[in-house]
């Protein structure tokens, strides 16, 4: 990124770098009666009130402060004492917090940006909200493709000093911000954005705003198993991971979920990874198992509703190279699967380690998959 370096000593100390548009919370406000009336069984009301939230100058504002670099908002003085760029390898670990971290900080914080007060919204409550109204709460892999409020109150854990600063990932260091007070300030400090450190203040109320959290804590999505499941069959049972791979598996979770997945849990005590295509079919790139491994079966493309096979073969060889293992074809090709490097199902820990590298591969299949729906 290109920035303007000025001297600004006099300048006095802003709480963000722009105060939120009165649209913000008025699409909040829409938001929190899309969930009710979604809640309440009324779902044209409910894409009703999520289109409505879909603002343009919302769009606009946000991209003015984590878009292209604006000498209005983005004029970085110089500081004596900041600290130097950290070698990505000698950055503290873990470079996000843990499930039980985050919760504190929420707890601290409430749902709102610690820099600008706006409300926010986990990704968890976004991937659902996409799962159910796939067209209104549209989230694609672009910044334009993505509704316009759910980015701009898209909830983050942001580092005071940033990670690749020095800065750990401890509660003290650690506040809830919305999307564009993060992404704005990348990895400068706030004293060199010219920004308060928000923890000399106090937080703003936590109360009268749940985050939409509501809707998570409502009946699952139509098409998960747990709500087609016969009334004698085992239920689902989340399965349980040591606090180590859990809270890498959360961070996981939740990059999967800025991508559009949502989780289903299977009675066999699998999370399941689903997306929505483009053309509406519901899919499925792998599944995190209580035995520790990673399951790659394309049971979200039956015959009836294959898509476009032939590249979820190509991604399942993409992920394969990326885990060092190799596909177990099929001569139907509906379920093909990855292998490890041992030959067996891969281990959740290995995809966990490279989980960058199977991002990636994710991000260009969801791309590839949107192209060829473009082109039909």
């Amino acid at each position: 990124m290109i920035v303007f370096m000025i001297d600004f000593k006099a300048a006095p100390l802003r709480s963000c770098f722009s105060p939120p548009i009165p649209q913000i919370a008025e699409a909040a406000e829409l938001l929190s009666r899309a969930a009710d009336a979604h809640l309440a069984g009324d779902a044209a009301e409910a894409e009703r009130l999520i289109r409505a939230a879909d603002m343009p100058p919302i769009a606009a504002w946000t991209r003015s402060i984590f878009g292209k670099v604006n000498p209005d908002l983005h004029a970085f003085r110089q500081t004596a004492d900041a600290p130097p760029l950290v070698a990505k390898a000698d950055r503290p670990r873990p470079r996000m917090p843990g499930v039980a971290i985050k919760k504190a900080i929420e707890a601290r914080d409430g749902l709102r940006c610690r820099f600008c007060g706006m409300p926010v919204i986990r990704p968890q409550v976004r991937a659902r909200l996409h799962a159910l109204y796939p067209d209104a709460a549209r989230w694609g892999p672009r910044d334009r493709e993505q509704h316009a409020a759910l980015q701009c109150m898209w909830l983050q854990y942001d580092h005071v000093l940033p990670n690749s600063r020095g800065g750990d990932s401890s509660p003290e260091n650690v506040v809830v911000t919305c999307a564009p007070c993060n992404f704005g300030r990348g990895n400068w400090t706030v004293a060199e954005v010219g920004i308060a450190d928000p923890r000399d203040r106090a937080p703003g109320p936590v109360e009268g705003w749940d985050g939409l959290d509501r809707l998570l804590e409502a009946a699952p999505h139509p098409v998960a198993r747990e709500a087609a499941r016969a009334p004698d069959e085992t239920p689902a049972r989340e399965p349980e991971f040591d606090s180590g791979l859990a809270d890498a598996l959360d961070e996981f979770e939740e990059a999967l979920a800025d991508r559009g997945a949502w989780v289903d849990v299977s009675p066999r005590r699998a999370r399941i990874y689903r997306w929505r295509a483009p053309g509406g079919q519901t899919f499925t790139l792998g599944a995190a198992c209580a035995d520790g491994t990673f399951e790659t079966y394309l049971v979200g493309w039956p015959a009836e509703t294959s898509g476009p096979l032939p590249l979820a073969h190509a991604f399942l060889r993409l992920l394969a190279g990326a885990l060092g293992g190799a596909v177990r074809e099929t001569p139907t090709g509906h379920q093909w699967h990855v292998r490890g490097p041992d030959g067996a199902q891969p281990r959740l820990t290995l995809v966990l380690e490279r989980s960058d590298a199977c991002l990636s591969v994710i991000d260009a299949y969801l791309a590839a998959l949107a192209g060829a729906v473009n082109r039909t």
